[in-house]
């Protein structure tokens, strides 16, 4: 097996469980209200935590695929877990999988399919201006993502604007994180780039759970998402010099507008 393959498919495996341990944690966030006195609480928090460990596993999956290849592809192909996410949605959680969210996850498909045969395995060494510039890009990047998703959704009148922020937040210290990841595989520096992705992922944590608290899933997952794709394929290019051509831009360019598909067809709900 290639190193690019191999990369490819961790990154699918940790995309899938991410997103479906994000719909889990909304499943199962209730716990914080109910308490664990009531046997209801109980049975959420049990939800809750599993969503967790989820998470926890999408972690160890992206650190190996990241030794395998660049984070172009392992943030690219990021957009895949909402599909396995809306089937998990309409399994478990009796969601139903609405028209346009069919079309936005094929979309979706689609983006990521191209995103993967697009990206180069080519990356330099990081270089020692990597710390301050790339978490000022995540940050930045991550306010105008958050303004613009704001301003789109709230013309439906079916936002939470605090909840969209706070996802796109999250989600852009998640693709720091990402590549804070790559840093480690490229450089060996493991205690500091290791150190820099659990401090900025227990913010990011944080912020996501704060997120579930006022926003709706089919809202809250894709923004996050969408900010984990975006963000570390951009840092990367600036970063690591990760090579980024006008097809692979227009592949991202269909991810979103998967993601923003799915995420209309809620707001359009009566």
């Amino acid at each position: 097996m290639s190193p690019t393959l191999a990369c490819v498919l961790l990154a699918l495996t940790s995309s899938t469980l991410g997103n479906v341990g994000m719909a889990a944690q909304k499943r199962g966030i209730g716990w914080l209200v109910e308490g664990l006195r009531d046997r209801r609480g109980r049975r959420h928090f049990v939800v809750w935590v599993v969503g967790t460990a989820m998470m926890m596993a999408a972690v160890f999956f992206q650190a190996v695929a990241l030794y395998f290849g660049p984070a172009m592809i392992v943030a690219g192909v990021a957009g895949f877990g909402l599909v396995p996410m809306a089937i998990f949605s309409h399994a478990i959680l009796k969601d139903p999988i609405r028209g346009k969210e069919r079309w936005g996850l094929a979309l979706v498909l689609v983006g990521v399919g191209a995103v993967g045969a697009l990206a180069s395995p080519y990356a330099s060494s990081v270089p020692g201006h990597f710390l301050p510039m790339a978490l000022i890009w995540s940050l930045a990047a991550s306010l105008v993502v958050a303004g613009g998703a704001i301003i789109v959704l709230q013309r439906t009148g079916r936002v939470e604007g605090l909840a969209v922020v706070l996802a796109s937040l999250g989600g852009a210290l998640t693709g720091f994180g990402l590549i804070a990841q790559r840093a480690a595989a490229l450089s060996g520096e493991m205690l500091r780039y290791w150190s820099l992705w659990f401090a900025v992922s227990v913010v990011a944590f944080l912020l996501a759970q704060a997120a579930h608290q006022r926003g709706r899933a089919v809202q809250i997952v894709p923004v996050y998402t969408a900010a984990v794709i975006v963000f570390p394929v951009i840092l990367a290019h600036l970063v690591f010099g990760e090579p980024l051509c006008f097809t692979l831009i227009a592949a991202l360019g269909l991810v979103l507008a998967g993601v923003v598909t799915v995420c209309s067809e809620e707001a359009e709900l009566p």
